[in-house]
């Protein structure tokens, strides 16, 4: 309501909000939301190891969509290999085909 705001996590842009993250990097976030809007509550600072979990998934985010938008195989594998809970080829390419196979119906044809 407008007296009394609202406490959630948002997906929202960056913007500085977490330390070594790109400023267009969409994040989920905890926000304040009240009859003002929506209020980022910066995090700032994050350990490396947790950094570099955020942008090795992030990087993924970002090949997936470029992947997709010029259906290219080589990107989807490459997206997936970007993935911590991947990281190989040998992971990524079967999963890959498997997909795009199941779903060629919704997806088309992929180069």
């Amino acid at each position: 309501t407008q007296d009394r705001p609202l406490f959630t996590a948002l997906n929202v842009p960056n913007n500085g909000s977490i330390a070594g993250m790109a400023t267009d990097d969409v994040v989920e976030i905890s926000c304040r939301v009240d009859g003002g809007g929506v209020h980022v509550l910066p995090i700032g600072e994050v350990p490396a190891p947790q950094l570099g979990l955020m942008k090795s998934v992030k990087l993924y985010e970002r090949l997936t969509v470029q992947a997709i938008r010029e259906r290219s195989r080589k990107l989807a594998v490459e997206a997936l290999m970007a993935h911590p809970l991947v990281l190989s080829y040998s992971r990524a390419k079967p999963l890959v085909d498997e997909f795009l196979r199941e779903h060629r119906a919704y997806g088309g044809e992929w180069r």
